[in-house]
């Protein structure tokens, strides 16, 4: 008798435990990529930047690592929200050098968190892939990297709270995905993630001139938490289906157990895979294609770049003619995936000609076409995030009314 069960498989070495409820004789076990997309098929697909930020929790400013993001952008390391320092000599707390202890500043230690939101069709186990980046060196050595793991808690529906450490990555440029198994109820999900402060570390560092390994020649350090840096969650159940008995045709994990027989639900022919920017196996994702054209709210959209990697589109024009204000957005959705616009039309605006004033919230404009506001009030003011001010008023220099004025907004 062949049977077959679909499970979650991460990319690299593996370990399948087979558990039976009766005595049977195991043969062999063959493993393979699901045949169904839908067992293919991630649950959520969710880039961080999308989530919900609480507290200092912000996304990240390096233009490397969000070069090297699947959205062209990311949630920078989480601060913990309570402080650590050393315990000095004196201290009633104080029993040897380089020791250190938490600080309660007053404040929840999940205060500063990303939480993501996902549905899931019923009750169980489900892996959640996290693409996270890191490459803090704490401390100094001659000849041994000083790398930091950062760690990360997450809590599902503020119920039991998971931590889970997350290797080094280099670099914070260098995405790479860890698996972390979390129990979902059927229906709406929160995770929150999170750093708690709930591990202290120290490091020291020979002072200048000494060579002698003393205490008092030492410069003791707290390491302060953060969480990694995240780019991206996709979440897949860890079992698809029933198991299938080829032979009885039954699609029940169990049978009766009688001798010879068992109820094996074991992981035999039929196995999956993550997607194939995870494994190298399964069905390749589809993108819209670039220079196709879609409608999102007012505005009417141009598709730039369309990729895991990269994902960009141009507003082409207002759809309204009697706008009264303009609101260039950070993102928009198109196909259930965020795309940052990063560019603006020529004569994008020709007919908002009641439009009054220019909000842009993007900050990733690259480029402004000729005339793109040709047609609005000749003393709109456009008003910009206040980091981007100077770029932008040189970026649309030429490209707007002289009456015109570009302010923080």
């Amino acid at each position: 008798m062949d049977a077959s069960r679909t499970v979650f498989l991460q990319k690299g070495v593996n370990i399948i435990d087979i558990d039976t409820v009766g005595e049977i004789g195991l043969d062999s076990v063959t493993v393979g990529a699901a045949k169904g997309e839908e067992e293919r098929k991630p649950i959520a697909d969710i880039e961080a930047e999308d989530g919900f930020l609480s507290g200092e929790a912000e996304l990240g400013t390096d233009e490397m690592t969000a070069k090297h993001s699947s959205g062209g952008s990311y949630v920078s390391g989480i601060k913990a929200a309570n402080g650590s320092e050393l315990i000095l000599e004196g201290d009633g707390d104080y029993t040897v050098a380089g020791m250190a202890r938490y600080v309660d500043l007053g404040e929840a230690p999940d205060k500063n968190n990303l939480q993501i939101n996902v549905s899931v069709p019923e009750d169980g186990e489900y892996k959640l892939v996290v693409y996270q980046s890191n490459g803090e060196l704490f401390g100094k050595h001659s000849y041994n990297f000083q790398m930091v793991e950062r760690y990360a808690v997450f809590q599902v529906n503020d119920g039991e709270k998971k931590k889970i450490v997350f290797r080094n990555t280099y670099s914070d440029a260098s995405f790479k995905p860890q698996v972390v198994t979390l129990s979902l109820k059927k229906g709406e999900n929160a995770i929150k993630i999170y750093n708690d402060n709930s591990k202290i570390r120290t490091n020291g560092v020979l002072k200048s001139g000494k060579t002698e390994h003393i205490p008092e020649n030492i410069d003791y350090s707290v390491l302060t938490n953060y969480t990694p840096n995240f780019d991206r969650f996709v979440l897949y159940p860890a079992l698809t289906g029933p198991v299938f008995e080829e032979e009885s045709g039954g699609d029940t994990g169990h049978t009766q157990n009688s001798p010879g027989q068992g109820g094996a639900q074991i992981n035999s022919q039929t196995v999956i895979n993550q997607k194939t920017d995870i494994s190298g196996s399964g069905a390749a994702e589809t993108f819209p294609a670039k220079g196709k054209k879609y409608t999102v709210g007012d505005y009417q959209y141009k598709i730039l770049k369309s990729s895991s990697k990269m994902r960009a589109v141009s507003i082409v024009k207002s759809l309204r003619k009697n706008i009264k204000r303009i609101v260039i957005p950070e993102k928009v959705t198109i196909k259930g995936r965020s795309y940052f616009v990063t560019k603006i039309e020529a004569k994008a605006f020709r007919a908002a000609q009641t439009a009054k004033s220019v909000t842009v919230h993007s900050r990733r404009i690259t480029s402004v076409g000729k005339q793109a506001f040709s047609g609005i009030w000749k003393r709109a003011k456009i008003k910009v995030p206040p980091k981007k001010l100077n770029a932008y008023r040189k970026l649309f220099k030429n490209k707007i009314g002289k009456k015109m004025k570009i302010v923080k907004k």
